[in-house]
């Protein structure tokens, strides 16, 4: 029998017929839970200003509710099989999520979240490590993402609350940041995206720049003296750099290797090459623009000078309408894939603008998705990535979601075809039936400016 002396942060229970309880909770920002499911426990506790993870395997284990007095230090019993840091990511085999839902043909599959280094965990015993004198390090944890950026098994995440740049390696199981110190120190990064040269471009909504960094975190260079923009998305061509600023709803076009500006275009307005607040942007295979027109709840398809080409979006609450969307992107086929924050679900539109499915649902569940922010598309499925999808989905490429609210940090999708092999079809059931949106009051990450420039 083995004794831990810390703080009790949190308790609860799970079990098959009643799901996860919570039977105690001393409350604050730590979430700090027990939890029982099949034989298998862990438990949080605080020690020495740490939380550590400890978990246990035992067929029969009973714990009752413990209490807290004043944050008073607990001896907790945890376990004659001991503890373990281990944590069961992803899902079984049995318990693949799909979208659409049977009887329809899946065309999306769900594959993992993630939302600290706690995912990386070794799977050796934590408590052994404690006993024998061994250091246990700090989970490092995303606390509100925004942005994301992915080359094969790296995730680069814009945490707009630590200021940083979240680099989640899938491959070698590491996390590490960069962006808090030196020339380059973020102040609020907001979105993040990759030029062609494989440079990573972040757009910092309070510094009022684009600061450059190689994959390695070095500070590189930056765009703008910090008085000519506010901006919220970025984009990269081999030539030009294209910043969309939210103050004066306009998009500003900058020579990549000289940072003079080029030129502007957008001012505010509903009609064609006027943006209500735009917050996210990305340009496709054919190098048109495509702007998440956010206010205006719509979508604008423009070329390098502004022009629009095509656009589509209206208000509502059923699929292929807008609530409040924020991240965009393109796959190389031209749908068009836009998060909703309000709702939180990704929707899919086809490149004519009309709806194709959804995917997601407010929620903390797997496949679910909580104030999802940004979208991203990857046609690099890195080994890391394979061991989640279905013996019989056969994926085309990655869908990366971020989540500013819920423990979810990033969810990761499939797009592929299931074992029907068929074109994906405009959404038959999913249109008709109304989305509930998040009933939790969104916290604004980009805020509107009060006199735009």
């Amino acid at each position: 029998m083995f004794f831990l002396t810390g703080t009790l942060v949190g308790l609860s229970r799970t079990s098959e017929e009643s799901g996860s309880n919570i039977l105690f909770s001393s409350g604050g920002v730590d979430v700090s839970e027990f939890f029982q499911n099949g034989g298998t426990c862990a438990a949080w506790v605080k020690y020495f200003g740490q939380l550590l993870r400890c978990q246990m395997r035992k067929k029969h284990t009973t714990i009752g509710p413990f209490r807290s007095v004043l944050g008073v230090v607990l001896a907790i019993i945890v376990g004659c099989l001991g503890c373990s840091g281990d944590k069961t990511t992803g899902l079984k085999p049995e318990q693949h999520v799909f979208f659409p839902s049977p009887p329809e043909i899946p065309r999306v599959q769900f594959l993992h979240n993630f939302h600290s280094s706690e995912d990386f965990a070794s799977k050796r015993s934590g408590l052994a490590e404690f006993i024998a004198g061994e250091e246990i390090d700090k989970y490092r944890t995303i606390s509100k993402p925004y942005g994301i950026a992915v080359s094969g098994g790296k995730v680069f995440v814009a945490d707009t609350t630590s200021a940083s740049i979240a680099v989640i390696d899938f491959a070698e199981q590491s996390f590490e940041t960069f962006g808090q110190t030196g020339p380059g120190a973020l102040r609020k990064p907001i979105n993040v995206r990759f030029g062609p040269s494989g440079k990573l471009y972040v757009a910092d909504t309070l510094r009022n720049q684009i600061v450059v960094f190689d994959t390695d975190g070095n500070y590189i260079t930056e765009y703008g003296t910090g008085k000519e923009f506010k901006p919220a998305d970025v984009v990269v061509t081999e030539e030009e750099l294209f910043v969309l600023d939210i103050a004066s709803h306009s998009i500003h076009v900058y020579d990549l290797q000289t940072h003079q500006l080029k030129r502007s275009f957008g001012k505010r307005g509903k009609g064609f090459g006027e943006f209500n607040y735009p917050t996210n942007m990305v340009m496709d295979a054919q190098e048109f623009i495509n702007v998440c027109d956010s206010m205006n709840l719509r979508v604008q398809r423009i070329d390098r000078n502004g022009k629009t080409s095509f656009l589509f979006g209206k208000p509502g609450v059923t699929p292929g309408h807008f609530s409040r969307p924020r991240g965009i992107a393109v796959d190389r086929d031209g749908i068009t894939y836009i998060a909703d924050a309000r709702l939180g679900i990704v929707q899919l539109f086809d490149p004519e603008g009309k709806a194709l499915m959804y995917l997601g649902g407010t929620g903390t569940e797997d496949g679910q998705l909580y104030l999802p922010a940004q979208v991203v598309i990857s046609y690099d499925i890195a080994e890391p990535f394979r061991k989640y999808i279905a013996p019989n989905f056969e994926p085309e490429y990655l869908v990366f979601v971020t989540n500013q609210l819920g423990p979810n940090k990033v969810s990761i999708f499939a797009f592929g075809k299931g074992p029907a092999s068929a074109e994906i079809q405009p959404a038959t059931q999913q249109e008709s039936a109304e989305i509930q949106p998040a009933t939790q009051q969104e916290s604004a990450t980009i805020q509107p400016a009060t006199q735009p420039k």
